[in-house]
């Protein structure tokens, strides 16, 4: 079945809504497709009722920002939820997203304070988010980020002077609030409701854990599979082969995931990870597909 199991809308940090996407993938012959908005379902009635209407199998979905302490894993988990369960998890990571919007808010207070910008406003920033004005009715819904709040802060023009997003992220935000805010999914919990919800969690784009170093990925491959072995036992499902940043590197990265997806018994799925054209790589939607078989226990 070719499938594209991982892609982004306006409801995180796309650039498309639902059902735009869904009629793209529809033009490119796809057959399964799912929408995996960073911790967040909003977008997936909207997606579910396009996928419907064009045919097409559309899988409830999302992408997961979790921390792990005990296993050290360092990348996204994914969930998904063909049978469109997915009340505990989604009552779960609405308390995150609860918490982003409160550093959002906090993080407007703080520039109007320090930088005596007294017009800087959450509409605003949300109106910078989507792209376009009139969608105020999904404010609420919409997932937020710190690099939204950075990217806000340079379409203001803010004088900062911060060189890049990762100079603003570890200054802006260290102040007590914004740390105790920070707080992020547990990955273990995260499987656990999944599974609940009769789910199936997928761990993402795992070269990323490794840098993309295939040197690294070999000298820590026995290590991490034994920690994938553990996570198979909680009840991770699969890994996730990935497009990366283009598809030379994607194809020597995902032989090497999917010979250790086999070595440990887990399936695969396959994801472009399209935020959208023109953003931030050439990847499209579904420039990755492979030989899917569906979702099984």
């Amino acid at each position: 079945m070719k499938a594209d199991l991982h892609f982004h809308s306006k409801y995180s940090d796309g650039l498309f809504l639902p059902e735009e996407l869904v009629k793209m993938a529809k033009n490119k012959g796809l057959e399964m497709i799912a929408l995996t908005d960073h911790d967040t379902f909003e977008g997936v009635d909207d997606f579910m009722k396009a996928t419907k209407a064009n045919d097409i199998i559309g899988i409830p979905a999302i992408e997961i920002d979790f921390t792990d302490d005990s296993l050290g894993f360092k990348s996204e988990l994914l969930g998904y939820f063909p049978d469109g369960n997915f009340d505990e998890t989604r009552n779960y990571i609405a308390y995150f997203q609860r918490l982003r919007r409160k550093i959002a808010e906090l993080s407007i207070q703080k520039a109007r304070r320090i930088f005596g910008l007294q017009e800087l406003d959450i509409t605003e920033l949300l109106e910078n988010k989507v792209g376009t004005k009139g969608m105020s009715s999904v404010y609420s819904k919409i997932s937020l980020t710190k690099p939204d709040i950075f990217s806000y802060f340079n379409y203001k023009k803010i004088p900062h002077n911060y060189r890049d997003y990762q100079h603003f992220k570890s200054d802006f935000f260290s102040d007590v609030e914004f740390v105790e805010l920070s707080a992020k999914p547990s990955f273990t919990k995260c499987i656990e409701l999944i599974n609940l919800d009769g789910g199936y969690a997928v761990l993402a784009h795992p070269a990323y854990q490794f840098k993309k170093d295939i040197a690294e990925i070999y000298k820590h491959q026995a290590e991490y599979k034994e920690k994938l072995l553990v996570a198979k036992n909680i009840g991770l499902w699969g890994i996730e082969m990935h497009s990366y940043e283009n598809m030379d590197e994607a194809n020597a990265l995902n032989r090497i995931f999917y010979q250790i997806a086999n070595d440990c018994e887990l399936n695969v799925t396959y994801g472009s990870d399209f935020h959208g054209e023109n953003n931030r790589n050439m990847r499209q939607l579904g420039c990755l597909t492979g030989d899917f078989f569906g979702f099984k226990k």
